[in-house]
């Protein structure tokens, strides 16, 4: 009977362990399926910084599509790329894929009919005539911030990353199988983290159009909106690619040079600016001058352009027919200290910070003592002599006389966000009144008149109304003998309820009137019709 208890307990203990051992060998099975299946292999395909976006949120950088071939090592998938890619890049995909190894390669096309092919679209950081380039800027080979925003804001825009691999389901050894599927996977996203600046995208593409098909091979245009100051384009020529930044190093005319920030001498575009500094003196508007074309004041000979001559001219008049005469004949009646410290008010002479490392120059207002002769104030009147200003610093001044005598400083940051909150945000500030609301007004009907009536009627646009000087300035710089003058046309429309405020500047111009007033016109017109002023 025990020896019986015993074998029966044995045949269910042996019975017991090979059910067990099924069971194990099941488990083990399935677990074996799953690990085959979950062996993988990833390839980064891009590494993304955080974008810079513009007023609404429109991507700045970070549209331009790229295209990458992940490619199952097969000769299907070989004979497909034969035909997207060059002898030279085909021979390094197979010297991969001959392995049974997977690759990425970059391609023209989204469009290649294989299986074992998935396309993978992402984005290179800059496009093809890149807006905003100067502002912008440009990353070095590994990645970080060099020039412009990008190096304003490298730790923000550097933390935040969108990193995309292709994966490919692979054996113990790493080797492609055959049957799966190619799929991609985002590592980590940045979101709604970037940097938000207060350009609008649209208006920045109409600018840049405008200046190149006007011929402003040389020179900046800069719009700030009437209602806050806030600058929604700005454009500077030539320009570098900053995807190929080597391509402008020899250039001529200095591509990298950001000449909206640059200072430069004005010439009659500050007269408005003397005229502000006459009326706060209690001087009248009625004031007259008798030009002949010339004026001698402190032994020294001045001319008006072309030593033309206009005649009886009231402070009106000689703001249509731009006359330097009339400008230095008032500016020896005024008050040195008093002149001074309205143009400073103006915003002369003090730079502009738009965010850490990009600051507009403060360029040169000369002080009160300096102006201790006749001839010395009287190159300042028509804004030649020793002063210096920026295109940012004409606009922000003509937005100060559309603005009823209030100076609004220009910004250029909306926001920034990091890891989805936000961490800054403009601050609105109330402007400076540093004009009375009667001087404002005058000057206003005297600059719409310059362009109804006046030298700058080229600048008059077809769909509103507008208000603005031009500019010829002379520079001192001599190029086979003839002088090289800057170009100017600054003022805003519409005249009456002010949206925009537009400068634009050339070097190496011929006139105001017929270098830049139409680029005016065109911006003007061109924003109409797209959408930017009301019927």
């Amino acid at each position: 009977m025990g020896k019986r208890a015993v074998s029966v307990f044995f045949v269910f203990c042996l019975l017991m362990g090979i059910v067990s051992l099924r069971i194990v060998s099941l488990t083990t099975g399935e677990y074996a399926a799953d690990a085959s299946l979950n062996n993988t292999k990833s390839i980064e395909v891009s590494d993304e910084r955080a974008p810079i976006y513009d007023c609404n949120g429109r991507l700045i950088t970070n549209t331009q599509p790229l295209y990458f071939a992940a490619v199952k090592p097969t000769a299907k998938a070989l004979s497909a790329l034969s035909d997207v890619l060059d002898s030279g890049e085909l021979e390094t995909v197979k010297e991969k894929i001959s392995k049974g190894y997977p690759a990425v390669v970059l391609v023209d096309t989204p469009n290649i009919n294989c299986e074992d092919i998935q396309i993978i679209e992402t984005v290179s950081r800059y496009s093809y005539n890149q807006p905003a380039a100067h502002l912008i800027g440009y990353t070095s080979s590994d990645g970080e911030g060099v020039a412009g925003l990008e190096k304003s804001f490298d730790k923000l825009l550097s933390a935040n990353r969108r990193c995309l691999s292709a994966v490919f389901a692979s054996d113990a050894q790493g080797r492609t199988l055959s049957g799966a599927q190619i799929t991609q996977r985002i590592d980590s996203d940045y979101k709604s983290a970037g940097v938000y600046l207060t350009i609008d995208l649209e208006i920045q593409k109409i600018v840049e159009a405008c200046m190149d098909s006007s011929g402003v091979g040389i020179g900046s245009v800069v719009v700030l909106d009437h209602e806050t100051g806030a600058i929604r384009a700005m454009a500077s020529r030539p320009v570098y690619d900053p995807s190929n930044v080597a391509g402008s190093l020899n250039a001529e005319n200095s591509p990298f040079v950001n000449r909206a920030l640059c200072a430069f001498a004005v010439g009659s575009v500050f007269k408005p600016a003397i005229a502000a500094a006459a009326l706060e003196q209690g001087l009248s508007y009625n004031i007259t001058y008798d030009c002949t074309g010339s004026i001698e004041v402190g032994g020294v000979e001045f001319g008006c352009y072309e030593h033309r001559a206009h005649g009886t001219v009231d402070m009106r008049g000689a703001i249509e027919k731009s006359c330097n005469s009339y400008f230095i004949y008032l500016a020896q009646k005024m008050d040195k200290e008093s002149l001074v410290s309205t143009l400073s008010a103006l915003g002369f002479g003090r730079g502009t910070e738009l965010c850490s490392g990009i600051e507009a120059s403060p360029g040169n207002l000369p002080q009160a003592d300096s102006l201790d002769s006749p001839a010395a104030v009287a190159n300042l009147s028509f804004g030649q002599g020793s002063l210096l200003a920026t295109p940012l610093q004409i606009g922000a001044y003509m937005n100060t006389i559309a603005s009823e005598g209030v100076y609004k400083e220009p910004f250029l940051i909306e926001k920034t966000v990091d890891a989805e909150r936000e961490n800054f945000a403009h601050e609105e500030r109330a402007g400076e009144q540093v004009l009375s609301q009667e001087t404002s007004e005058m000057l206003s009907v005297f600059l719409k008149s310059a362009v109804e009536n006046g030298n700058g009627n080229g600048a008059k646009p077809d769909a509103c109304t507008a208000a603005g000087k031009t500019a010829t300035a002379q520079t001192g710089t001599f190029e086979n003998g003839v002088e090289l003058y800057n170009t100017w046309f600054a003022g805003w429309f519409p005249t009456d309820k002010p949206r925009y405020v537009v400068v634009v500047m050339k070097e190496r111009g011929s006139g105001g009137a017929s270098d830049c007033a139409p680029v005016f016109k065109k911006i003007a017109d061109s924003l109409k019709t797209s959408g930017f002023l009301e019927e």
